[in-house]
């Protein structure tokens, strides 16, 4: 018989009439977000529901309950309702029906066995009243009996002897191994192994009042098998939910891979074409599109490493309009393509500092600006502005986004955009992973926005109207301490004379960008794949050293250290495509972390900026042809 509610409280109302019902399947979102969960909790709180199994049912691909909760509130599965095939169905509702009978026969079985055992045990009250008849009585019995008083076992029938496997003289010492008999518990499970042999027994504690004895009765039975099915039936629903992770997994990927083939198609292509081309404008168009290529699987490839590391990055004092304005100037190619203007807003006379990776600005920009530029219409204006707020607890309570966020200062970096607007279906589910409104999106960059703001300890303020626009306010939290900014424009070196410049990269060919940078740029580089090559350059003063973090056979802070042992003040520049969060604490010997890819604008900053001026140059006349 099928049964269908339209509301957690039907549902209840149903539910609560209704008996022998195996399978309960419900959405998370009802009435309320959590309408869903609290009908589970309610379920589990009714015994004559206490075996009924639980499924989950959610339209929010890869975002399955935690597994605590999965566990606390023994929900037996979990679906998308992308899975919700008819064969899947059918096999899953035959497994969990299955499962159902099984249990309702073992509960029938133990709550004969449990009544058996009441009958039983009054019957053994009965005859303690005489001492001498509890011998005979609890050797009749079909379960293990042991009688306790003051902490000492007055008598036990061979049946407890047997399940504890020792002898009746031995059953105080096996058991005082589990159990205190001075403080008996009202119910425990025993955990036992002889020979091998994994055995469950319930030990039923009930006081005893009478014939001059005043102590405790135990009663053990053999819980095994019921313990057994309980373990094959969770590694069951274990197994399945893993396989439904991994299939998440490999729909993520593949749509990953979709991605970043076009984009390398367009770079691969556009190069071939390049190289056959004499005319200079035919060059610069595919040099143009490699770029734009470059910069989309850039982003793409920042977005996964970001999710996957919950929002980290290596963090420093940043002045936020600054900083900003140079992620801004990348997007506004794109904007001029649909002729979309962009006006940013910032007080100029004000430095708002904080401690944040510039990828975290690019994310948060760049996620911002492609949702932006894809619902804006022509002719319109994307406004972006900066300020400074203090927020307390009431505005903070208004967040979208921002479960960490302390009242305090913070910059507020505002998008401000004239297009489609969204509905309360969208503003409800919008940080959520994988929800996407776009065909083409993959649901993972407002997601990872929430991940680098909630790791800022900042906050997100979302309002929205249809056919009018949107507006995303994102809260920073502000830093007093400030560092100085180099001139991210310059790309000379701070003096005519070359400077030997260090460049450890295991990776062949981005040693070779490096030094082709710095070389055009008027440095002496030095190339190194490994420590080994690098230590044969150390005959003569190093200027500055350009280290990658994985290098072979060790990272780039342990190959810092080594150098720095031959010459203790050379600076550093770690440039890698990815650290882990749990290396970050590892970074402090380095005078700046840039990202791959980086622009040639960035490393040649980095760079300039970090020389140190008190020592000249090495040697002169170093660099040739």
């Amino acid at each position: 018989m099928l049964q269908h509610c339209l509301s957690a409280a039907h549902a209840r109302d149903v539910l609560s009439k209704a008996h022998d019902i195996a399978v309960v399947i419900t959405d998370v979102v009802m009435e309320q977000d959590d309408s869903g969960l609290e009908l589970v909790k309610w379920i589990r709180a009714q015994s004559h529901l206490s075996n009924t199994r639980i499924v989950i049912r959610t339209g929010q691909p890869g975002m399955a309950p935690e597994k605590s909760v999965l566990e606390s509130l023994d929900i037996n599965d979990y679906w998308t309702k992308q899975d919700l095939s008819s064969r899947r169905i059918h096999a899953l509702l035959t497994g969990l029906i299955r499962s159902y009978r099984d249990i309702e026969a073992l509960s029938k079985t133990n709550q004969e066995t449990s009544q058996k055992l009441l009958a039983e045990r009054d019957e053994l009250h009965q005859v303690l009243k005489q001492q001498t008849l509890f011998q005979a009585v609890s050797e009749s019995l079909t379960a293990g009996t042991v009688l306790v008083e003051g902490g000492q076992v007055l008598h036990a029938n061979p049946i407890a002897s047997d399940l504890l496997s020792c002898t009746v003289e031995n059953i105080s010492e096996t058991l005082q191994l589990h159990i205190s008999l001075t403080t008996l518990p009202q119910k425990i499970n025993l955990k036992l192994e002889a020979e091998g042999t994994l055995k469950w027994l319930e030990v039923h504690t009930t006081p005893v009042q009478q014939g001059g004895i005043s102590g405790h009765l135990l009663t053990l039975t053999d819980i095994t098998k019921r313990i057994e099915m309980t373990e094959a039936r969770i590694r069951n629903e274990r197994d399945l939910m893993r396989s439904q992770h991994l299939e998440q997994i490999g729909m993520l990927t593949s749509g990953v891979a979709h991605d970043l083939n076009n984009l390398l198609t367009v770079i691969m292509g556009s190069a071939q074409y390049a190289e056959s081309q004499s005319t200079l404008q035919d060059m610069n168009q595919c040099v143009g599109e490699i770029v734009e290529a470059g910069q989309a699987a850039a982003t793409l490839v920042q977005q996964l490493m970001l999710y996957g590391a919950g929002g980290q990055a290596v963090r420093k004092p940043i002045e936020l309009s600054s900083a900003i304005q140079r992620t801004i100037r990348i997007w506004s190619a794109q904007a001029r393509k649909q002729h979309i203007q962009i006006e940013f807003v910032t007080d100029s006379r004000q430095q708002l500092w904080a401690e944040i990776a510039e990828s975290q600005i690019q994310q948060l920009i760049a996620n911002f600006f492609s949702n932006a530029l894809r619902v804006s219409p022509d002719h319109s204006t994307i406004r972006i502005s900066i300020f400074k707020a203090t927020l307390g607890t009431k505005e903070l309570a208004q967040a979208s986004v921002g479960e960490l966020a302390q009242p305090g200062v913070f910059a507020v970096l505002s998008f401000q955009d004239h297009g489609s607007g969204m509905t309360e279906e969208t503003l409800k589910r919008l940080f959520q992973p994988f929800y996407t409104t776009h065909p083409a999106g993959r649901g993972l960059g407002l997601a990872t926005v929430k991940q680098i703001v909630n790791c800022l300890s900042g906050a997100i303020f979302v309002t929205s109207s249809l056919n009018v626009g949107s507006s995303f306010e994102v809260a920073i939290p502000l830093i007093t301490q400030r560092q100085s900014v180099r001139d991210e424009h310059s790309e000379k070196p701070v003096s005519t004379a070359p400077r030997r410049i260090l460049v450890v990269d295991d990776t062949h060919a981005v040693c070779r960008l490096l030094c082709r940078l710095l070389k055009r740029a008027g440095y002496h580089p030095l190339p190194a794949h490994s420590v080994e090559e690098a230590l044969k350059y150390f005959d003569t003063r190093i200027d500055l050293a350009i280290l990658d973090f994985v290098l072979e056979h060790t990272t780039g802070d342990l190959a810092l250290r080594i150098f720095r042992e031959l010459q203790p003040d050379m600076p550093a520049i770690l440039c890698s495509g990815y650290i882990a969060p749990e290396h970050h604490g590892r970074l402090g010997a380095f005078c700046e972390v840039i990202h791959k890819p980086f622009s040639a604008r960035e490393i040649l900053a980095a760079v300039g900026s970090n020389l140190n001026p008190e020592h000249p140059p090495a040697a002169q006349g170093l660099i040739s042809g």
